[in-house]
């Protein structure tokens, strides 16, 4: 399987206070040798409607092939989401997380946004756009003996929804992203890559091999899994977001992810 590299725009979001910037932050990007864009698209689309951002990813060349966008944005207007997502041209939505007040406290609360997540992607599967679930550290708490991660991720339909692993949080919360990449082999088309280091004394996202992660054995337990769309996202940078950005696409290619 070819794998494809690009970036999660949230990465850049310090950089996005209105459409002149996002225009010239994405160029800067393009420049760089990105050719596509996960989108943070709540808060683009607070800028921006999808006709008009479209034309500017048109512009740019950049394809907008996944977006990340809220739960209740979903439970509250699925069909307006999916108008947005169609003009977009995406092929995957994601939701990056379960809020938690409502989901997050016990095994009945993570089975219950299990079952709207299904909800969600028995709807969006009929205007044919893939759905999936993005983790952070919070889904390894576990209830009974079971992770949040196997309650999501076990008691759901794999046609329902798929995984889009976060590597860097699977760490901070003391997994093994090996082991729960190969895991998932073949429900994951999606992958956040992202490494972790220590900063005055406390974990702290990194440019992708600026870290103490495994990375070339990470990236090849990802080949193992079938992923197509490696996808760089830095929470928090140290540097210009642009350049953590440039650094880990760098990293990446030298590793044969291109």
């Amino acid at each position: 399987m070819a794998t494809k590299l690009a970036f999660n725009s949230y990465t850049i979001r310090s950089k996005l206070n209105n459409p002149k910037e996002v225009g010239s932050t994405f160029k800067q990007l393009r420049d760089i040798g990105f050719e596509a864009v996960e989108l943070d698209l709540d808060s683009l689309l607070l800028q921006f409607d999808a006709v008009d951002l479209k034309g500017l990813l048109n512009e740019l060349g950049l394809n907008a092939f996944s977006a990340h966008t809220g739960f209740e944005r979903l439970e509250n207007g699925i069909e307006n989401a999916l108008k947005s997502f169609k003009i977009l041209g995406l092929e995957y939505a994601v939701v990056p997380t379960l809020p938690n007040d409502r989901f997050c406290k016990d095994e009945e609360g993570y089975l219950s946004g299990t079952r709207m997540l299904a909800s969600f992607g028995k709807r969006m599967k009929e205007d044919g756009i893939k759905f999936a679930y993005h983790n952070h550290a919070k889904e390894f708490e576990k209830f009974a003996g079971k992770t949040a991660m196997e309650i999501v991720f076990n008691e759901s339909n794999w046609e329902d929804y798929l995984a889009e692993l976060d590597v860097y949080w699977i760490q901070n919360a003391g997994g093994d992203p090996e082991e729960w990449l190969r895991e998932y082999r073949g429900r994951m088309p999606l992958v956040h890559i992202k490494d972790m280091g220590v900063v005055s004394g406390k974990p702290m996202t990194m440019e992708v091999g600026e870290g103490n992660m495994n990375m070339p054995s990470i990236i090849e337990a990802c080949r193992e899994a079938r992923v197509e769309w490696y996808i760089i996202e830095q929470d928090y940078c140290l540097r210009d977001p642009v350049q953590s950005l440039a650094i880990s696409k760098a990293y990446l290619n030298k590793l044969g992810v291109s």
